[in-house]
Formats: structure tokens, C-alpha cells, sequence
């Protein structure tokens, strides 16, 4: 999951980023709501315990977790690979 909010903002992307917070009642990684990745949701797979968030500078939008080293990693140990 990530978390994104733009490092460098300005006010478009700080508008564009509190806006959708708000409209996904959480944080988000423009497309998904964080917590919707590995939290409760009536499925017997959820919440997932083993979960990576990334956040801050680390943080990717929906589309760049597989361009994204950090998540190619993990990915790779969840597979054992």
C-alpha cells in the first residue's frame, strides 16, 4: 500500500491530495484507499499482517509499485523468491 502525498506539492497537488483524502476518508495512493489494501473487509484473507506502507519519500502512486525498488523487493520475499 502507499500513502502518497506530493513532496513538492505546490497548490495544486496539495489541493488535488487533501481533496482526495478527503474523499477517500483516509489516505491514499490517488486510486486506492491505503487502509483498502491489507485492512478488514469481511473476507477470511483480511486484514493482511504481513504488510508494507509506503510512506513519505517512499511513497509511490498507484501505478509505479512495480518501478518502485522497495516494492519489488518485498513483493520478491513474499513470493520467497
Amino acid at each position: 500500500a502507499s500513502n502518497v502525498t506530493p513532496v513538492d506539492p505546490g497548490r495544486r497537488h496539495f489541493v488535488m491530495s487533501r481533496g482526495l483524502n478527503k474523499l477517500m476518508n483516509g489516505n491514499n495512493d490517488f486510486v486506492v484507499p491505503t487502509a483498502g489494501v491489507w485492512g478488514e473487509n469481511g473476507s477470511g484473507f483480511f486484514p493482511i499482517a504481513d504488510k508494507l506502507i509506503l510512506e513519505g519519500d517512499e511513497a509511490v502512486s498507484h501505478t509505479k509499485f512495480f518501478a518502485d525498488p522497495t516494492a519489488r523487493k518485498q513483493i520478491l520475499d513474499w513470493l520467497g523468491a
